[in-house]
């Protein structure tokens, strides 16, 4: 499919991964030119392996949410974090990357689960309610 890409589908695909132009050069090491219009292969690549990542980064989160569905009988309401910069995602995040990535992830989450009859409630990181486990540790 990559062989017949044009320039604005690879911009469309990047864009919908809430990828920016800068994310995809710092995967490349390469700096980003102003007017470029050649896209190097290996951002091709990369913009590929990045789409890959999506799609199962949001099959997973689609996973956890059918467990919890057949072990609650429904899904209900699902909290999703959603993240204001980068800043806010180094400190609050589980893994490294872009924030823009995460956010896109978790709006296409929302849009399955919505389609599933979950309740969506995006929320803040400092706005989370206490994980399950986190409250039983504290609980004792």
């Amino acid at each position: 499919m990559m062989d017949d890409w044009t320039p604005a589908d690879f911009r469309a695909c990047r864009e919908g991964i809430g990828l920016t132009q800068i994310d995809i050069a710092d995967e490349c090491h390469v700096r980003v030119e102003k007017g470029e219009a050649a896209i190097p292969m290996d951002a091709w690549e990369t913009l590929s392996d990045w789409m890959d990542r999506f799609d199962a980064a949001v099959e997973t989160s689609i996973a956890v949410a059918q467990t919890r569905a057949a072990v609650h009988g429904e899904i209900g309401t699902v909290e999703l974090t959603y993240y204001r910069t980068q800043a806010d995602y180094d400190e609050h995040g589980r893994d490294k990357g872009p924030f823009g990535f995460v956010n896109a992830v978790t709006r296409k989450v929302a849009d399955e689960l919505e389609a599933m009859g979950a309740d969506i409630r995006f929320v803040y990181p400092e706005d989370r309610m206490p994980a399950l486990d986190e409250t039983m540790d504290k609980e004792g």
